[in-house]
């Protein structure tokens, strides 16, 4: 019958062995740092796009109300149609990762990769693709602010009719059908033009903050994790072997011979 499994044998012994344990973890440790050499450097290069809001267009807003504005841009800037784009410019491994982080009132386009040129020039693409995004919504922005004005014109003359009386054109048009047939089809380019705009709004502004450079050294994105699960590894290892008694297998081998 198998001895029973007493934990404080376990944790005495291990104390005891303490520098061996140290040692295994250590070990673990330079095979992670060993493998962190293997992987080239990455580089990282950084545009930034801020928003503001301006209050006198948009009205009074709460805190909630500006940051889904602002996170309105920032859907824009990585919209499916501009990183279809871009992923047709990837250039695996010289390109490894583009991702998109907002900080408070900006947004920052990061690419990372092993080429700092390759890099830089994505992140250049990236930004240019983005803000030629925003320009067309905010193109249907401004379309859609003169549509609405058009409605309430044509609004306003139809509730005007009985003081205007059955003669004469209505607002420069001749029926009072096509007033109603003016209306259903400005009210229809509004609702196409509205959702073409992608959630921008009159009020919002963006502009180029920081071009795409280049940050300073590069960077072992990887290398802490490697360091910390070969130390984790080797420290698993070490309480196992000091579990199986290795010094005593090795030392009553020694004897042996």
């Amino acid at each position: 019958m198998a001895d029973p499994y007493i934990f404080k044998d376990d944790l005495e012994y291990t104390l005891r062995y303490w520098w061996l344990l140290a040692l295994f973890l250590l070990a673990g440790a330079a095979i992670g740092w060993g493998f962190s050499l293997i992987h080239p450097p990455q580089y990282e290069a950084q545009a930034e796009i801020s928003i503001n809001i301006d209050i006198s267009r948009t009205g009074t807003l709460t805190g909630e109300s500006q940051d889904i504005l602002i996170d309105n841009v920032g859907d824009i800037i990585g919209a499916p149609a501009v990183m279809a784009a871009l992923q047709d410019e990837l250039d695996p491994p010289a390109v490894q990762q583009v991702y998109l982080e907002r900080k408070a009132d900006r947004f920052a386009l990061r690419v990372v990769g092993s080429d700092p040129q390759r890099v830089k020039l994505l992140a250049e693409r990236w930004t240019s693709l983005a803000i030629a995004e925003l320009d067309q919504a905010a193109r249907h922005v401004v379309a859609a602010e003169i549509l609405e004005r058009y409605l309430d014109a044509l609004t306003k003359c139809v509730e005007q009719l009985p003081s205007v009386g059955s003669s004469g054109q209505i607002c420069g048009v001749p029926t009072l059908s096509d007033v109603q047939t003016a209306i259903q089809q400005a009210g229809a380019q509004l609702l196409q033009e509205k959702a073409a705009s992608l959630g921008l709004i009159p009020g919002v502004r963006y502009w180029l903050s920081q071009s795409a450079q280049l940050s300073g050294r590069p960077v072992q994105y990887n290398r802490k994790y490697l360091l910390l699960g070969g130390a984790i590894i080797g420290l698993a290892l070490g309480l196992w072997l000091l579990h199986l008694r290795l010094p005593e297998r090795i030392k009553g081998g020694g004897r042996g011979d």
